[in-house]
């Protein structure tokens, strides 16, 4: 709201003065001149508007940035005054005539009731949040800028933690899932790979006993080849 309100602060000195400033020249510079009535009241205001503000701009810089109550009332109260002279404007039929006769001063003293209209209630929104931390974050963040710091040294923002624990917290719950089911599929490779080589274990032995009984007390070198034979033709299998 700080942020806005120092915007809002800035568009209103360049809308309020041109406002006013267009309305003096009408005021001074044409016919109008001639038949309003109220023309010291005009050219009185206009000065009030013109001496008050620089100040009132500083007013809000200061108590605001450092959380000032005094100085902020007083700061809305004048913007609140602003606004009733404006629209105590609008009670002369002059002022009403060249409001809509003139659309390019129309424009700006209508965008001057809505920057002090805005003005006030962010002030008010403003003052309400002091004592909220913006005095000290504004202390450090102005020692740190004079120090040269720069910002990108801390790769997280604490604040913005809070809101992301629920978006860790479902990306841990994916990554346990994930690992649990990569985990079950290896204890399966496992078991078939065991169930695999029990099962050539069992083949061989039963071709060795066949063997066995079938060539009685023949050579072991002939027995030795038989054996590599059955081993490389069951090791595709295997592999598998």
């Amino acid at each position: 709201y700080f942020l806005a309100l120092q915007v809002t602060l800035q568009l209103e000195l360049f809308v309020l003065l041109t406002a006013a400033g267009l309305w003096t020249s009408q005021l001074f510079n044409s016919y109008i001149t001639n038949i309003s009535k109220h023309t010291p009241i005009y050219e009185a205001l206009v000065i009030v508007y013109g001496v008050l503000i620089v100040p009132w701009l500083l007013t809000a810089w200061y108590g605001i940035r450092y959380e000032n109550r005094t100085i902020t009332i007083s700061f809305i109260s004048v913007a609140s005054l602003f606004i009733l002279a404006s629209s105590f404007m609008f009670i002369s039929p002059t002022y009403r005539w060249t409001f809509y006769a003139w659309p390019c001063l129309g424009c700006f003293i209508t965008a001057s009731l809505i920057l002090l209209i805005t003005t006030v209630v962010l002030g008010s929104v403003c003052l309400r949040n002091f004592g909220k931390g913006l005095a000290q974050y504004l202390y450090a963040s102005s020692n740190l800028s004079s120090s040269n710091f720069t910002r990108g040294v801390f790769e997280r923002d604490v604040e913005k933690n809070g809101g992301d624990e629920g978006k860790d917290e479902d990306e841990d719950e994916e990554g346990k899932k994930e690992r649990k089911e990569r985990k079950e599929k290896e204890r399966k490779q496992r078991k078939e790979r065991k169930e695999k080589e029990e099962e050539f274990e069992s083949r061989l032995g039963r071709e060795e006993q066949e063997q066995g009984r079938g060539g009685g007390g023949g050579g072991g070198g002939e027995g030795e080849e038989d054996f590599t034979t059955r081993y490389l033709h069951y090791l595709p299998t295997l592999a598998k």
